[in-house]
């Protein structure tokens, strides 16, 4: 009797199930709820925020830099008694896009004596300017390009992935129920069969022939409590999981989206690529010149307080220019003016220097494996690329026959909707039983949940075309 109880309840919770199901809403709306109450998408978006944080910290831009000179104080107490004290500041600003480097400073000094009091003031300003006329290594374009795009394609591809999970979970236990109510309808048919073999005495309850049948009721009742636990059990794990109860949705036809693949590739292909041109760069790093010009120019005075102090200004402008094997040469023009005495002192400077880089057999090593790096990133390029291909082929083709399978579903359901008008008619006829009749209806319940998946599994195709294409 317990048994008995369970299963009407079974079928009763089943039935529910499809009766509520009618104001539930559509699966993207279940899927939607669930991604704003799980908790595994929230520690997505935890880390994808985290790591964008990790990469502002490297783009970040140097700020103004200066510094304080507290400067020494010297007190000796001789007769004259002496206290010298000379203080100062620089200041720095940040290199300019157009790679121009300022700078700010103020030297000071003072020197107290018992007889007199002097010091100077001496004010500075310069520049540098910075060309780059050969190759330059630079990398922190791709490299901050490569860590944004693999932040987002993780955050996505993860988000993607949770959407189809949850398609496939909600699409295991439209089966389960569908499967359930399959098996309680077989359980009656056999209890019914069982009845009437009784009541019309081709069954005599105590036999062999009675026991066989009696086992098999119980042992299609016992099947059918499996069914139901396995259901508990997916809908307690489903809540668990996607912090929703569910609910049967509403699943009507969707429509695949069109596919088109991308010349250059998705994300990951992107990311191969990334990686060549880092892999090229430290190759060409190791093997080209870099050679820069500097152009500075600087400009400084100095105030003199006291006997016999002289006021002066200065101004240099000059050129470096230094390769990255070992070749430097500078020159500057120098022009001094004691504004005390109306001097003039002008001054050029030329220099130049070689140092020989020692490329050894360790460098040549080096030279070598750089350049395997180089061809191996470049082979894992050209091979993603055309893996990609291979997908977005393999992609039409599950679209033709999910297509394929979407028409002949919708055909089953068309033909399911006839065959109940069908036993209808002959039901009032009195050429069918009300059992055909049932049967009819629950074949065409079959037909439609058999559609509802197909269509459930478009919208999983739909988020696989949306991974593909990232």
């Amino acid at each position: 009797m317990n048994r008995k109880i369970r299963i009407a309840c079974t079928l009763i919770t089943v039935l529910a199930a499809s009766f509520f199901s009618l104001y539930a809403g559509t699966a993207e709306e279940l899927m939607a709820e669930a991604q704003s109450s799980s908790t595994q998408v929230k520690r997505y978006e935890i880390n994808r925020e985290n790591s964008l944080l990790s990469v502002s910290k490297i783009d970040a831009q140097d700020g103004m830099a200066w510094t304080v000179d507290l400067g020494t104080m010297k007190y000796q107490p001789t007769e004259e008694s002496v206290l010298s004290y000379n203080p100062g500041f620089t200041l720095k600003f940040p290199e300019t896009d157009s790679g121009i480097t300022y700078s700010l400073g103020l030297d000071t000094s003072l020197l107290v004596k018992n007889s007199s009091t002097s010091g100077s003031i001496s004010p500075n300003a310069g520049l540098v300017w910075e060309f780059d006329l050969g190759y330059v290594y630079d990398v922190d374009d791709i490299t901050m390009a490569r860590q944004l795009l693999s932040i987002e394609t993780s955050y996505q591809t993860s988000l993607l992935e949770f959407q189809m999970n949850f398609i496939d979970a909600l699409k295991a236990l439209i089966n389960q129920e569908i499967n359930i109510e399959s098996a309680q309808r077989s359980l009656d048919d056999s209890q019914k069969q069982l009845d009437k073999a009784v009541a019309l005495k081709t069954v005599t309850e105590g036999t062999s022939k009675y026991s066989n049948l009696q086992n098999a009721i119980d042992s299609q009742t016992i099947a059918l409590e499996n069914l139901q636990d396995k259901l508990d059990i997916a809908k307690a794990n489903f809540k668990t999981k996607y912090g929703i109860e569910y609910v049967r949705p509403e699943i009507s036809e969707t429509q695949i989206v069109d596919f088109e693949s991308l010349e250059d590739g998705n994300s990951s292909v992107k990311l191969a690529w990334y990686k060549y041109q880092l892999a090229l760069e430290a190759y060409r790093n190791k093997t080209e010149t870099a050679k820069t010009l500097d152009a500075l120019a600087s400009l400084s005075g100095n105030v003199g307080m006291g006997t016999g102090s002289s006021d002066s200004l200065a101004a240099s402008a000059g050129v470096k220019y230094s390769t990255s094997n070992g070749w430097t040469a500078s020159g500057s023009v120098d022009l001094g003016w004691n504004i005390s005495s109306s001097t003039f002192s002008p001054s050029v400077t030329l220099s130049g220097k070689y140092v020989p880089s020692n490329t050894d057999e360790t460098d040549q090593i080096e030279i070598k494996e750089l350049e395997y790096d180089k061809l191996t990133a470049q082979l894992d390029w050209e091979n993603e690329l055309s893996g990609y291909l291979d997908d977005a082929v393999d992609m039409r083709s599950s679209i033709r026959v999910l297509e394929g399978d979407i028409k002949k579903a919708q055909a089953d359901v068309d033909y399911a909707e006839k065959l109940v008008q069908t036993e209808q008619a002959k039901l009032d006829l009195g050429l069918a039983s009300q059992t055909d009749v049932d049967d009819a209806v629950f074949s065409q319940k079959k037909a439609e949940t058999a559609l509802e998946c197909y269509y459930l599994d478009a919208i999983s195709l739909n988020k696989k075309i949306a991974l593909l294409q990232l």
